[in-house]
């Protein structure tokens, strides 16, 4: 039995990016929280996107490498966000407070932490999750442009 190469990717790329935010939650709580940490997990997911988004056969097809990596993307998203619930609501919720703390020493927060509402709900989740394939797309229109261009 053969497996669709974007959910084998995507997979690899979901359980790749769990392991690595667990890599910094273990080093240090606050490192999670770290734009470079969150900012760096994307090269994860366009390894993998990369992966699928080949063209076969020398023949350049857009619209199959776009649907592959997109696929990997919202597979691997998937996997993070359910990985995220979890850990900042039922393995470890003290986390929100630590992420309250950081955010309050960001100047847009600054003198504001009423204004933080960091509760976590499934509905916020998956919300964030559903708006944050909007960027998943466009990351997966360029990979796939880039490797099928004619």
């Amino acid at each position: 039995m053969k497996i669709d190469p974007s959910l084998k990717y995507g997979i690899i790329a979901g359980v790749g990016v769990v392991a690595y935010f667990l890599l910094f939650y273990f080093l240090s709580k606050a490192f999670f929280f770290s734009p470079w940490v969150w900012w760096s997990s994307l090269l994860i997911f366009i390894w993998a996107m990369i992966k699928v988004a080949r063209p076969e056969d020398d023949k350049a097809d857009l619209r199959k490498g776009l649907s592959r990596a997109f696929t990997v993307y919202v597979i691997a998203n998937a996997f993070f966000f359910v990985f995220y619930y979890l850990l900042l609501t039922h393995i470890e919720p003290s986390m929100i407070d630590l992420q309250r703390e950081i955010l309050a020493s960001h100047p847009m927060y600054e003198g504001k932490p009423e204004e933080m509402d960091l509760s976590l709900t499934p509905e916020k989740i998956f919300f964030n999750y559903s708006y944050s394939l909007i960027g998943g797309f466009f990351l997966a229109l360029v990979v796939a442009g880039l490797l099928n261009r004619k």
